[in-house]
């Protein structure tokens, strides 16, 4: 029967798996027995609503809004790395940006790196002159 059920349940989810991302292991019989912006899932465990993401940094357990754009508000880094990839954060003024070492590009934040500039110049006796400046940052 618990079989059946599982089965059932994984059928109505296109993705059990991205579920119990978002899932916490609280029993439950009714969406009432959820945190907010959670709903009981078969009567089996709560799942936060779509847009959501679960959060426990603080302890408690909690369904935040996810960031959609960086400069969303925020409190916590849960709400922009999930959107935005491992380089991005809840800053300081409550909002979602890149980490110090990070910049934005095509809708992700991205590790900045740091490469030197070397420049090779043939001159015209055949000779190599070979220049370096110190490493700069690509953000």
């Amino acid at each position: 029967m618990l079989t059946l059920l599982l089965l059932m349940l994984m059928a109505s989810h296109q993705s059990l798996a991205q579920d119990m991302k978002q899932a916490y292991r609280k029993p439950c019989g009714f969406d009432s027995d959820c945190v907010d912006n959670a709903y009981c899932v078969g009567q089996i465990y709560c799942l936060c609503k779509p847009g959501f993401v679960i959060n426990s940094e603080d302890g408690q357990l909690a369904c935040l809004q996810e960031a959609t754009h960086i400069g969303d508000a925020c409190t916590a880094d849960i709400q922009c790395s999930k959107t935005f990839g491992a380089q991005a954060q809840c800053l300081n003024n409550g909002t979602c940006g890149c980490q110090k070492d990070a910049h934005f590009m095509e809708d992700l934040c991205y590790r900045s790196v740091r490469k030197p500039l070397c420049l090779f110049v043939i001159l015209v006796t055949g000779d190599f002159l070979w220049a370096y400046s110190p490493p700069r940052s690509l953000a």
